[in-house]
């Protein structure tokens, strides 16, 4: 359960100048470099290109088809932001472990594969992944993927505004905490402070959060960014902007020292924290960063902002070709956590054109 601590020590060997570094067999090295990265991308750390790039070429020249498969899923994961290249890896990987039947591989990768697609906003595809990397771990006792499995099926199913995904979250938090995994215990709880928001219970979101806080340090310090983020969104909701500015500012300013995935950077919401103090210009260049660095699941609520800051400049076209792009990822993806808010941003749409009988049926199809 000492993630940062791991974290802490690949440094302190791999960045050691006084460490002579060519004196280590190259399959020591190759696993060294590929367990690193791997366990950097499982705390929200941005994994380092050139050291898992360089697992992969001792790997293929070793000839060793497991430390290659261990090389690829780590690379798999260090690429989780750009989803062709991680697919391309994970399953090359994945072919290498099945046809080894190294089924503690092939769930793990599995389990990537499956948050990979999550990523990728192909909700579907990610829950049947990651339901299939469950009923393998469980199989063999991997307790350890099983939870990440499962962690990455309930956030699948909260993107899909399924929120039957808070009880399966509250089984992985207490299995999480017997077994002091502290990544899936603070990965379940900004999940679960996420999907409190969007139910309106911002007062159990924020104890989600407050509990997260409790536990981010021994993850390392993307959680701590994940805290600020949390802290508010819940605040946000709660119609508190003066706490939501203050979370908001600190988890930029810990972002602006951490290289952290697109998914951790994303959660900040930022430009939705300036509409609300009324500044337009801050708002706009939050909301234009926001949803060029917004991986697909996230991109919908990306899109809702920035639609939201064009109505308030009074520029209703742009704010519809916003709209417009967020309803259709609904529609093909599936992720309809943000649909009632796109809706209603639609309805504002008509209302600006004096269209109302059309945005009093959008407003009926967002309470609906």
């Amino acid at each position: 359960g000492r993630a940062a601590e791991g974290v802490a020590w690949f440094d302190a060997v791999l960045t050691n100048p006084d460490i002579d570094l060519a004196e280590v067999p190259a399959d020591v090295m190759a696993r060294a470099l590929a367990d690193s990265v791997q366990l950097f991308a499982a705390v929200g750390r941005d994994g380092d290109i050139d050291r898992v790039q360089r697992a992969v070429a001792i790997a293929r020249e070793s000839g060793d088809p497991g430390l290659l498969a261990r090389a690829l899923f780590a690379c798999g994961s260090a690429y989780v932001d750009d989803s062709e290249q991680a697919r391309a890896y994970f399953g090359e990987a994945l072919e290498l472990a099945r046809t080894a039947d190294d089924r503690w591989m092939v769930c793990g990768i599995l389990a990537w594969t499956a948050y990979a697609t999550f990523l990728e906003g192909r909700l579907l595809e990610a829950i049947q992944l990651a339901r299939e990397g469950q009923e393998l771990a469980d199989s063999i006792g991997d307790r350890d993927t099983s939870r990440h499995c499962r962690w990455s099926r309930a956030t699948a199913t909260c993107h899909a505004a399924d929120f039957g995904c808070l009880s399966e979250l509250e089984e992985i938090l207490h299995d999480a905490r017997a077994a002091d995994d502290v990544v899936r215990w603070a990965n379940t709880l900004a999940c679960q402070s996420h999907a409190l928001v969007y139910r309106g219970e911002w007062q159990a979101a924020r104890a989600a959060a407050d509990a997260l806080d409790r536990v981010a340090a021994s993850v390392g310090p993307a959680h701590g960014i994940l805290v600020c983020a949390y802290l508010a969104c819940a605040a946000l909701a709660a119609g508190d902007i003066a706490s939501a500015v203050a979370a908001g500012g600190e988890g930029r300013r810990l972002l602006a020292d951490t290289p952290v995935i697109a998914a951790v950077r994303t959660m900040n919401p930022a430009a939705e924290t300036a509409l609300a103090q009324g500044d337009l210009v801050t708002a706009r260049r939050f909301a234009e960063e926001a949803v060029a660095g917004a991986p697909v699941c996230l991109r919908p609520r990306e899109l809702n902002t920035r639609a939201r800051v064009a109505l308030a400049e009074g520029d209703a076209t742009r704010a519809l070709s916003d709209v417009l792009e967020a309803s259709a990822l609904a529609a093909e993806n599936g992720l309809l956590l943000e649909l009632p808010n796109t809706l209603e941003l639609l309805a504002q749409v008509k209302l600006a054109a004096a269209v109302h009988h059309d945005a009093a049926r959008l407003l009926g199809a967002a309470d609906a």
